[in-house]
């Protein structure tokens, strides 16, 4: 591979698209590794052998891992580039129904839709660009118990470290006998990818952002901040408080709609499924924007659901400037001309395959305006 295209390779593996996709970084990688210098294409038998570890019996008429996965990569590749259509003078391409890259030079590509730019999303996250203003990025801390410093314990609707132990022994009776004790050591993975989208898209925006533990922060602390909370209302007890009971309510597992519009469910909660011999699931998030609980002008931003890989991919929807675009165009909101409610909520469903849960495609399920 030629130099510039290794670095453009780096450039996108290091994105906010491909660093917390190990499984899909790798199949792009090797893609590149095996197929930039030549025409030929590489079989989906090579890269469910070679990259994904499947056996060598893998037939890919049965388990299309390998064609899914190709398909969430050409969409990262493509909100990429959007988002750096300024800066790279070399876009890397898979062509459809094939394993191979090109690099083509971006002037030979389709103009880019020019309201796809950073400002849909200094519009959509306006109240946070605001001068002198605080902003804090609010995550759970799951409960775990543990015995001694080598056996963690964990049940995902055991959250009260007071009532903790009689509710898993009670799930669990072979624990009654185990030395177990409360223990708060670990974060769900899917918030740690969001903290680290949300602090990396504040940094590129020149806009300061704390970040705050809800175990240990206090109402007082937040109130006169603006905030963004992930989490799910068994680990983080503001996202409960907050809930207004109007439109969409996010509960221990699943997300109540409790105004259907026509062709709507009544609930949304995940489910896995095959597809073929693939593992599939589906899971839903909630975003709600509300005004601040105290008379000082903030704002709070919750992405909430009951899988911390959908709470990613909502994350990383709202940092697209594609998908943001997108989203407002579905609001009927115009940025030149109106301003974005004050209070919204919008309902997102998150694709992913059995590969550690790997996110594959995130989509706008519906919305509610001014609650």
């Amino acid at each position: 591979m030629k130099p510039q295209h290794q670095d453009l390779l780096n450039r996108i593996l290091a994105s906010q698209y491909f660093s917390n996709t190990v499984t899909l970084g790798r199949i792009l990688a090797y893609v590149c590794e095996h197929t930039a210098d030549t025409e030929n294409s590489i079989k989906e038998h090579e890269i469910a052998t070679k990259v994904l570890r499947r056996d060598q019996s893998f037939d890919p008429k049965l388990d299309p891992v390998v064609r899914v996965s190709m398909k969430g990569i050409r969409e990262r590749l493509e909100k990429y580039f959007v988002d750096a259509e300024q800066r790279e003078p070399v876009r890397l391409v898979i062509p459809k129904g094939q394993y191979h890259v090109e690099f083509i030079e971006n002037e030979s590509l389709p103009a880019v839709d020019p309201k796809t730019d950073i400002q849909v999303l200094k519009y959509f996250w306006g109240p946070y660009l605001e001068p002198n203003q605080t902003n804090l990025l609010i995550h759970s801390e799951p409960l775990f118990y543990r015995e001694g410093w080598e056996t963690y314990v964990r049940n995902v609707y055991v959250n009260d470290p007071g009532q903790g132990h009689c509710q898993l022994t009670k799930k669990l009776p072979e624990l009654k006998t185990r030395g177990l004790v409360p223990s708060f050591h670990y974060l769900d993975v899917g918030e740690v990818n969001s903290m680290f989208l949300f602090m990396q898209f504040f940094h590129e925006l020149n806009t300061p952002v704390g970040v705050r533990n809800a175990r240990i922060t206090s109402w007082h602390e937040m109130r006169n901040s603006n905030l963004v909370m992930v989490g799910c209302t068994r680990t983080n007890t503001f996202i409960d408080m907050l809930q207004e009971k109007a439109g969409f309510n996010l509960t221990e597992d699943e997300i109540q709609n409790l105004s259907p519009c026509p062709g709507e469910a009544q609930s949304y909660k995940g489910k896995r499924y095959a597809d073929s011999r693939l593992q599939r699931f589906r899971e839903y998030a909630l975003v709600t924007r509300r005004p601040g609980t105290t008379q000082s002008k903030s704002t709070i931003t919750t992405i909430s659901a009951n899988h911390g890989r959908a709470i990613e991919g909502a994350a990383g929807y709202l940092t697209s400037e594609k998908e943001v675009s997108n989203l407002l165009s579905t609001l009927n909101v115009d940025p030149g001309v109106s301003a974005l409610p004050e209070r919204f909520q919008i309902l997102l469903g998150v694709e992913m395959i059995d590969i550690d849960d790997e996110i594959l495609h995130v989509e706008y399920i519906s919305h509610r305006m001014s609650m």
